[in-house]
């Protein structure tokens, strides 16, 4: 009888194991799918590549107050070194030529397309401003970029073309970032969001006809 209740305790003991790790994998599997659900706010549509950052770029566009008259489109990246340009109608063209993009905004933009270059705007996507940064060359050189990056609409300023083109983006009033690596620009805006704590700072200041800096 003792041996049968000791094999019984065994038998439940391994029951109780086999059921805590079932449990464990479990939630590393539901960790796992959250993680994924972050990281793809917008999950591409089966079979065909997706932007993440087109929603975001048509929602600030659509979202613009009514008093602002500059007139502005989004830019979107597509295969074969197209870009497709988007009105806050919904409205598309995909231009592959100078010709092609000057014909696009006519359509789209109508009267509007015929003001100079500074008064018009873009919107580009995140795939548009880090992939492929050439095919902004095809834009108006005065006009205005702007571009999504994650959920955040930032001010692009550019200079230089081709090889020396530059591109940098603004993330804070007078706070301006080259546009390189996206894991670069990440870990900048990560670190500039941080909170930081008043006890961590120190305050550096030069006192009038004093030759060194004073610290307080």
């Amino acid at each position: 009888m003792q041996q049968l209740a000791r094999l019984n305790r065994r038998r439940a003991g391994g029951r109780w194991v086999v059921a805590a790790i079932v449990v464990v994998l479990g939630l590393l599997a539901s960790s796992a799918r959250a993680r994924e659900a972050l990281a793809s706010p917008w999950p591409a549509p089966k079979g065909a590549t997706y932007d993440q950052t087109l929603p975001a770029a048509l929602e600030a566009l659509r979202g613009r107050p009514a008093s602002a008259t500059t007139p502005t489109l989004v830019v979107e990246s597509v295969e074969a070194g197209a870009l497709r340009l988007r009105n806050a109608s919904g409205e598309t063209f995909t231009a592959a030529t100078a010709e092609e993009l000057a014909r696009g905004l006519t359509i789209l933009l109508g009267a509007a397309a015929a003001r100079t270059p500074a008064s018009l705007a873009f919107y580009l996507t995140e795939e548009t401003a880090f992939a492929r940064p050439a095919l902004l060359d095809a834009l108006p050189a005065a006009s205005r970029l702007h571009a999504v990056l994650g959920r955040t609409l930032y001010r692009l300023a550019r200079s230089g073309s081709g090889p020396r083109r530059r591109l940098t983006v603004e993330v804070r009033p007078g706070l301006h970032v080259a546009l390189g690596e996206r894991a670069d620009f990440a870990e900048i805006s990560w670190q500039l969001d941080r909170p930081l704590p008043r006890r961590r700072l120190r305050l550096l200041s030069v006192v009038a006809a004093e030759p060194r800096l004073t610290s307080s």
